[in-house]
């Protein structure tokens, strides 16, 4: 009778451990596709905007090398504002654009959009465009909280004329 007990209890054993076994290679495989989906992921996610301001501002200036003249303002605790120093026009920027996030600092980026009086203002999701953008002259303006950033182009097109240097 106790022969009998012990070798039902270890059947009971075996069907449970096979089960685990069982849930273990389906779950290895799972683990395979898991990673594959988590590699797109990785891809896609690689060119979005974060909705954290501290890793968008890690991730610009590791696509921009960090340079000298990059200028990262913090308007508000929940808004930040990203430009390259010589490449905006300071005017535009001073009059235009800072005046009016002070006023809606708890804005979303649709809402923080039409308040700016700036031509060239749109909206984006994808990191490369927002680093080439910011290359080109244009203001940054992260919400923190949202995966879109506020593109307001106001580069500085100053131009010299073509003639022989004065000195020579």
């Amino acid at each position: 009778n106790s022969s009998s007990t012990k070798q039902s209890s270890i059947e009971g054993e075996i069907e449970r451990h096979d089960g685990k076994v069982k849930k273990e290679t389906k779950n290895s495989s799972n683990k395979e596709s898991s990673i594959e989906s988590e590699k797109e992921q990785k891809v896609s996610k690689e060119n979005m905007i974060s909705s954290s301001k501290n890793v968008f501002i890690q991730a610009i200036k590791d696509a921009t090398q960090n340079p000298a003249d990059l200028i990262v303002k913090f308007i508000h605790p929940n808004l930040t504002l990203i430009y390259i120093d010589n490449l905006v026009d300071g005017i535009t920027l001073t009059d235009h654009i800072i005046p009016n996030l002070f006023k809606k600092t708890n804005e979303s980026p649709e809402n923080i959009k039409s308040l700016l009086s700036v031509p060239q203002v749109k909206l984006t999701d994808h990191l490369t465009e927002t680093v080439s953008a910011l290359v080109e002259g244009t203001v940054l303006i992260h919400v923190e909280g949202y995966t879109q950033v506020v593109l307001a182009n106001i580069s500085t097109r100053e131009s010299r004329a073509l003639h022989a240097p004065e000195n020579e």
